[in-house]
Parts: structure tokens; sequence; C-alpha cells
């Protein structure tokens, strides 16, 4: 049984993001986004997104892994980077 997708215009996506959004959450099918008549983007749930990725191990982003060697740098062993993240936030803050 072939499903048809919902195709929108980019424009629509940008005046009706709320409604996709809500339409995404509440069904398992994806809105294809597409501009000058060709796909572009999909919009999909973020559980979905999850089923997608589930098999892919997770990596820290390249930042994370310069923070937690700043933070090995500075003799901060307990501290993880995110949580070295929040303290450099209250300290601008």
């Amino acid at each position: 049984m072939e499903s048809k997708h919902k195709t929108i215009r980019s424009t629509d996506c940008q005046n009706n993001f709320g409604a996709y959004l809500k339409r995404v959450n509440q069904s398992t099918e994806p809105v294809f986004i597409e501009k000058h008549g060709k796909t572009c983007g999909v919009l999909l749930s973020f559980h979905e997104w999850q089923k997608l990725n589930s098999e892919k191990p997770f990596h820290k982003s390249a930042f994370l892994q310069k923070c937690d060697a700043f933070a090995e740098s500075i003799q901060v062993k307990q501290t993880s980077s995110t949580q070295l993240l929040k303290e450099l936030r209250d300290e601008t803050s």
C-alpha cells in the first residue's frame, strides 16, 4: 500500500508552521516542503526522527569535545562539558 505524503510550498510552511508542526506530531507521516517545484526539506516529529536515527551511535559535537578538552586542560576533571557551559553562562549573565 503506497501512502501519499503531504507536500507544501515553503511559504505555506513559513506562514502555517505551527499547524504543520502539530500535524507531524499527531501522526507518523512527514510533510514534504518544496521550493520552486523541488523538494527541499522534510518536517517530521522528533519521535519519528529518533526512530530513523536509533541505530546510529550518539557522538558529541566537535564543540562539546573541545569543551571537554578545555575542562581537562584546566584540571576540572569532575565537570562535564555540559556542566562547564552552564557555569560559563551563569558567570557571563
